[in-house]
C-alpha cells in the first residue's frame, strides 16, 4: 500500500465510521496531486463539505475551498512550510491537529488496528503471499 492509497483509506475509514471528531491534513507538493486526492475522497464517500483544499494555482482542476475548517484539510508543502499560512491548516473545531485526546479518538485508532491485522492476515494466506512484496 503506498502514502495516497493509505491516506484514502485512513481519511474515508473516519468517514464510514462517522469520527468526525478526528481531522486529517494532507500535504503534496503538486496541487493536481491533491485535486485527485479530493475526487478519491468523494467517490469513496466523503462528503465535499467535509473536504477543504487550500492552494493558489489559478489553473487547477478543481477550485481553492478558501476556508480553514474542515475535517480533511489538503495543502501544499509550500504552505506548510510558510509558517504564515500554517495557521489555515493547523487547527479543527479551535484544536490543533493532532492534538486530540478522549475515547472517540481511542475507538477509531482500535477500529484502524483491526483494519491493519485483516489485512495483514490476508496478506499471510498462500494465495496472497505475492503482494506481501509490494
Amino acid at each position: 500500500m503506498g502514502k495516497t492509497s493509505a491516506i484514502l483509506a485512513w481519511t474515508s475509514t473516519l468517514n464510514k465510521i462517522g469520527a468526525d471528531h478526528v481531522s486529517v491534513a494532507v500535504a503534496c507538493s503538486k496541487v493536481e496531486a491533491l485535486c485527485d486526492i479530493q475526487r478519491d475522497l468523494m467517490a469513496m464517500g466523503a462528503p465535499e463539505q467535509q473536504i477543504g483544499l487550500r492552494h493558489s494555482y489559478h489553473d487547477a482542476s478543481l477550485p481553492s475551498t478558501e476556508d480553514d475548517d474542515r475535517q480533511i484539510m489538503l495543502v501544499t508543502h509550500a504552505r506548510v512550510r510558510d509558517g504564515e499560512k500554517l495557521k489555515h491548516f493547523s487547527h479543527y473545531q479551535g484544536i490543533e491537529r493532532g492534538h486530540r485526546d478522549g475515547e472517540p479518538h481511542q475507538a477509531a485508532a482500535r477500529y484502524l488496528d483491526h483494519c491493519i491485522a485483516v489485512i495483514r492476515a490476508k496478506l499471510a494466506e498462500p494465495d496472497m503471499g505475492h503482494l506481501s512484496a509490494m
